[in-house]
């Protein structure tokens, strides 16, 4: 009894002293999603300052639109005011 506890026990040991593979293949999957979420943040935060641009932009056009409009307006008052003289 007294043996079968000893080889037990030493046969524990040395399990315990192995390194189990898994360990290690969780461990590296671990680490690759985390370079993948940080990867994944850093690209929405392209996108995100792509996106703030083209809104920006969006705002210039619109603006210029306007602007073309009220001097396609103030020409052709202009020219109604030239024929009258």
């Amino acid at each position: 009894m007294r043996k079968t506890l000893l080889i037990i026990a030493a046969f524990g040991f040395i399990f315990l002293g192995c390194e189990n593979p898994l360990e290690s293949r969780v461990e590296a999957l671990e680490n690759q999603l985390a370079e993948q979420e940080t990867e994944q943040e850093q690209q929405q935060a392209l996108m995100d300052s792509l996106m703030a641009v083209i809104l920006n932009q969006q705002t210039v056009m619109d603006s210029l639109d306007v602007s073309q409009q009220a001097y396609q307006r103030y020409l052709e008052e202009l020219l109604l005011l030239l024929g009258q003289i």
